[in-house]
């Protein structure tokens, strides 16, 4: 019970934290950090890695990108994939500009600029490989030409 019961992954390692996260539950998440703590937050899933900050940028959960900020910091939206995807490449990839506009009010160009481990994939190559247009036209507003580069 407890914590431990908190900290339970599924098959897939996913936590409780990053089903909440997806879904867009911010109540949930909020009750979830107050009992299990920032250690919640930052399980990656065994599968690929990804962060509970990734499956909000994945389903496009802006107010829960903000509440994942406000309790895990920037050093949450910082989590890269194994594969050194960020939730920045995640929102790119899934053509959720607005989620991008919050990652890049929150995290900064940094965020923007991460490079996956794989041949250097950028954000704006998820974005162009699954046809974002809007999304692409919002990156380079952010990032500039630079990020295109």
């Amino acid at each position: 019970g407890g914590k431990e019961l908190l900290l339970m992954v599924s098959n897939d390692g996913f936590s409780c934290a990053h089903a909440a996260a997806f879904n867009g539950h911010v109540e949930a998440l909020r009750v979830l950090w107050e009992l299990g703590g920032k250690e919640l937050l930052f399980i990656p899933a065994k599968i690929g890695g990804f962060s509970c900050v990734h499956a909000a940028a994945v389903s496009g959960q802006i107010e829960t990108l903000r509440v994942l900020c406000e309790m895990g910091g920037k050093e949450l939206l910082l989590m890269v994939s194994n594969d050194g995807f960020s939730c920045a490449h995640a929102a790119a990839f899934n053509g959720h500009v607005e989620a991008l506009r919050v990652l890049w009010e929150l995290g900064g160009k940094e965020l923007l600029f991460i490079p996956a481990k794989i041949g250097g994939f950028s954000c704006v190559h998820a974005a162009a490989v699954s046809g974002q247009i809007e999304t692409l036209r919002v990156l380079c507003e952010m990032g500039g030409k630079e990020l295109l580069l």
